[in-house]
């Protein structure tokens, strides 16, 4: 199984707290900042032609948590608006084959009236369809803190999704690229939250779109699936990566405030670090938040504080549906999330974006510790590439020596070059990062994509005496396709939900027994995925069911001793399992 150390791999290949250092004598700098500002809020109090100066010195720094942030050190709470937070990212999820329990872990970036922050989180669930094998996710979401002005990391780590999915698969797909061999899935999703197990659930909601990959002997999944997270934690966060404090406004939605900021980042000039960075940011990020963010239903969602949303009353009727114990069907009155085609192409920039906030963060926790054994060309390049072709990505010489004071291009020659891989490479087991050398001025990385999301790729330089024995962080590449990638519609209206996992043995021994299946699947679910020994043995279950269930069909003697024996357990496990 090559999938778990992959994703594995690219969790732990962002450092846990990747931005973890404290500014150097930074008491000294806070005691001079302290007395600057006393000085400047006096003089300025005390010359009435200066009032407007003194307002706006006093909005930037009114918030005490505004005040206490520095780049490269997490805090555990950030700012609201009015009590709502937004947040962005994009998340690698694996399973063992038939396993019906994934572990997801996510890169995220929130928004604040402070500014922007970025974190890593993790989760586990137990899923409807079991023969997922790895995917990736992209996200937008938006959530009520209970807790008023500010957001908690340990509110967080206490949330629970519930995600309702569905799924397309293309039939485009082409013959060449990472995903050509397997079988795929384009799914749209909304996740909703609960604290723990309650059936409760919160005033948020999460909407999504990516792909899965299968192994599994059929062809295709449910179109709808249910997944239930069990854990989840914010590994490493809240990290600061773009201030600009906002003062909120309750009169006006968060997003419309978030968007005021971004056009300001976007006009700027500034092309030193951070300005480049965050000019980028706001470029990629403003066609987007003017889509799902900005839409009617979610701007009503947030302004209704009635609770009389659209969002609102589906999140009551998934109450309601958790709260009946039976999560075989899904009711009538659940609407899916958006079709596939349409959520896809909605959030198809997320991984790009997603991808410059973390540089981004990145130097400034380099930046942050004083060190000085790394070189920054603060700077992007696209590369225009088209999905089932081959994309090539260069380096030169030129590029390198252009970073180096004093160094010729020909110093370079043989030098170790890496670059990090496209997303669908990680899922299909290969190396984070593929490492060549500078021959005849040149290095040079090829790949195919099946998919037509642009994401963005860094690129090294090895530690050399040519380089001064420094780490060089060149320009990082920008891939963008053209979008071929297609989504086919389907009539899901005329699709009902069942997650009674057809050709499971003990449904076709149990027959028309709802109440023996929904007590084997809380037994699955309460019992035996938590251990390891349990997951062994659901995992060799479901991978042998097709054998198992075609042994009953030819010998009815055996079905028959075997629906008797699990009638005799049924009583003696509903003395275990909670309802």
């Amino acid at each position: 199984m090559f999938i778990f150390p992959i994703l594995f791999k690219i969790h732990r290949s962002l450092p846990k707290e990747p931005f973890m250092s404290y500014l150097q004598n930074s008491k000294t700098v806070f005691l001079c900042i302290s007395i600057v500002l006393l000085i400047c809020f006096f003089s300025c109090f005390a010359i009435p032609g200066h009032a407007a100066q003194n307002t706006a010195v006093k909005k930037r720094f009114e918030s005490a948590l505004t005040k206490s942030l520095a780049f490269g050190t997490p805090v555990k709470e950030i700012e609201t608006f009015d009590g709502w937070t937004m947040w962005m990212g994009w998340d690698g999820s694996f399973s063992e084959t038939y396993d019906p329990m994934s572990e997801v872990y996510a890169w995220v970036v929130y928004f604040s009236p402070q500014g922007l922050f970025v974190a890593l989180q993790q989760a586990k669930a137990n899923y409807s369809s079991v023969d997922m094998y790895a995917g990736f996710d992209y996200f937008y979401g938006t959530l009520k803190s209970p807790d008023g002005n500010v957001l908690r990391k340990s509110y967080l780590n206490s949330l629970m999704g519930v995600s309702l999915s569905i799924d397309a698969f293309d039939t485009s797909m082409l013959p060449a690229g990472p995903l050509s061999q397997v079988s795929i899935a384009v799914s749209s999703t909304q996740t909703l939250f609960r604290i723990g197990s309650l059936k409760t659930l919160q005033r948020g909601v999460q909407y999504g779109a990516g792909i899965s990959t299968s192994f599994a002997l059929l062809p295709f999944s449910l179109p709808f699936g249910v997944s239930l997270d069990f854990e989840s934690e914010v590994t490493a966060g809240f990290y600061p990566i773009i201030l600009w404090d906002i003062e909120p406004d309750s009169s006006q939605n968060p997003v419309d405030q978030v968007l005021s900021q971004l056009q300001v980042m976007s006009s700027s000039t500034d092309k030193s670090f951070p300005g480049f960075y965050e000019k980028e940011i706001a470029d990629m990020m403003i066609p987007f938040m003017q889509t799902l963010p900005a839409s009617s239903d979610m701007r009503e969602f947030i302004d209704r504080d009635s609770g009389t949303s659209g969002i609102d009353s589906m999140i009551r009727e998934v109450e309601q549906w958790l709260s009946s114990g039976d999560t075989s069907k899904l009711p009538g009155a659940i609407d899916p999330p958006l079709p596939p085609s349409a959520q896809y192409e909605t959030m198809r920039p997320v991984k790009a974006i997603t991808d410059a906030c973390f540089e981004l963060g990145y130097e400034h926790g380099y930046r942050a510790t004083g060190r000085d054994d790394t070189i920054y060309a603060d700077c992007i390049v696209t590369v225009n590439c088209s999905p089932g072709e081959q994309c090539t990505l260069t380096v030169t010489d030129d590029e390198i020596a252009a970073l180096v004071p004093g160094a010729q291009p020909e110093d370079f020659d043989w030098a170790d070059i890496g670059f990090d891989i496209p997303p669908e490479n990680f899922l299909m087991g290969e190396e984070d990062v593929y490492w060549t050398y500078i021959e005849e001025g040149v290095a040079t990385y090829s790949f195919t994509s099946n998919l037509d999301s642009p994401f963005i790729l860094g690129v090294q330089v090895w530690p050399s005496s040519a380089t001064g024995d420094k780490t060089i962080e060149l320009c990082r590449r920008k891939v963008e396709f053209e979008e071929t990638f297609t989504v086919p519609d389907v009539d899901y209206g005329a699709i009902e939900y069942d997650n009674s996992t057809q050709g499971c043995p003990s449904t076709s021994i149990l027959g028309n027994d709802a109440d023996g299946i929904a007590t084997l699947r809380a037994l699955r679910d309460q019992v035996l995925i938590t251990s390891s020994y349990g997951r062994s043995f659901t995992a060799w279950y479901y991978k042998n069911s097709p054998l198992i269930t075609s042994l009953l069909d030819r010998y009815p003697a055996f079905r028959a001793a075997a629906k008797s024996a699990l009638q005799a357990l049924i009583p003696a496990i509903d003395l275990i399992i909670v309802r």
